[in-house]
């Protein structure tokens, strides 16, 4: 079995997105965007460490922000997502990651429906701190 895979195995009993937004389940983390849905459902967290699988809806930005203190791994299973970053823009497709330092300026795009693993080194909310 591939890595890819394995993470299209981690959504595949997911109830439905109406579902999710209604429900608004143990560990489901809604943010704050200006178009589009973008969720996370937490799976593993703890000081050093969070594991999310995030949803973001085709058309969603999350405008510029930094994590101070956190790297974070992006790694797409499912659409496209853009990642602008500092100097450079970085398409990801299924099965395709991007890492993000501390301290670097970042916005991301959803150009389709996209699920995605986030991992930040040390735990964090999110984009910033599920806003």
């Amino acid at each position: 079995m591939s890595n890819l895979d394995v993470l299209r195995n981690l959504t595949e009993n997911l109830p439905s997105l109406g579902t999710l937004l209604e429900k608004k389940e143990k560990g489901f983390v809604e943010y704050s965007v200006k178009y589009g849905t973008c969720f996370g459902i937490k799976l593993l967290w703890d000081n050093s460490i969070a594991v999310q699988k995030a949803f973001m809806s085709k058309g969603t930005v999350l405008p510029d922000h930094v994590h101070d203190l956190e790297k974070e791994i992006l790694i797409v299973f499912k659409g496209n997502l853009v990642i602008n970053k500092e100097n450079y823009t970085t398409n990801l497709s299924a099965g395709e990651l991007s890492e993000i330092l501390p301290g670097e300026s970042h916005s991301m795009f959803a150009s389709t429906d996209t699920w995605l693993i986030a991992i930040t080194i040390p735990a964090e909310e999110g984009y910033p701190n599920g806003r």
